[in-house]
C-alpha cells in the first residue's frame, strides 16, 4: 500500500538535503518512490517553489501532475484567489477521499511558510531498518498518511482535473 510522507524542514534549503537522503535510499533499494515533489519557500518570495523530482520515481512520467496539483492545493490555495477557488474546494474534498485528512492538510499549511521547505513523497516497500536512521539524522520532521489503491487513484485523477497553472 502506498504511503504519503511529508518531510518538513526549518530552512528554505533543507529539502535539498532531504532529496539527497531520499536519492541514497532509493539507490540502496530501501524504498520505491512513486512520485515526489520538493517545496522550498525562500523568505523573500511571495509563494513557495514547487519542483517535481521525476528522477527518483519508479513509474512513468506524468505522475508529477498529480503531486503538483496536490501540493498546489495544500500550499497555494490560500493565495490563489477566486480563479481556482471552486477547483480548490473540490480538490480538498478529493484529498479527503484519498485518505489525506484535514488535519494533515492543516499541519502542512501551517508548517510550510516563508523560510521553510518540504519533501512530499509517495512511496511503498520502505525498509524501516534503512529508512529510520536516515530520518533520525535528518533535521526534518516527518508526517505520514497511508493511501489505499483507491486513494492513489483519487490523487491521480485530481492531478489530471486541475488547471496546469494550479501547481
Amino acid at each position: 500500500m502506498p504511503s504519503v510522507t511529508v518531510w518538513l524542514y526549518p530552512t528554505a534549503f533543507g529539502a535539498e538535503t532531504g532529496e539527497a537522503h531520499l536519492t541514497a535510499l532509493v539507490e540502496r533499494g530501501a524504498l520505491v518512490v512513486h512520485d515526489a515533489v520538493a517545496v522550498s519557500w525562500v523568505p523573500s518570495d511571495p509563494e513557495p517553489r514547487v519542483r517535481h523530482l521525476g528522477h527518483l520515481t519508479a513509474r512513468a512520467a506524468g505522475r508529477g501532475a498529480m503531486w503538483g496539483a496536490a501540493v498546489g492545493l495544500l500550499l497555494l490555495n490560500p493565495v490563489a484567489g477566486a480563479a481556482v477557488g471552486a477547483a480548490a474546494g473540490a480538490g480538498a474534498q478529493r484529498l479527503r477521499d484519498a485518505g489525506i485528512s484535514d488535519d494533515l492538510v492543516a499541519e502542512v499549511r501551517e508548517a510550510v511558510k516563508p523560510g521553510t521547505s518540504a519533501l512530499f513523497v509517495m512511496s511503498s516497500g520502505a525498509d524501516a531498518t534503512q529508512v529510520a536512521p536516515v530520518i533520525e539524522r535528518s533535521e526534518g520532521v516527518l508526517i505520514h498518511a497511508e493511501l489505499s489503491e483507491e486513494g492513489q487513484a483519487v490523487l491521480e485523477e485530481l492531478g489530471r482535473s486541475l488547471p496546469d497553472d494550479t501547481a
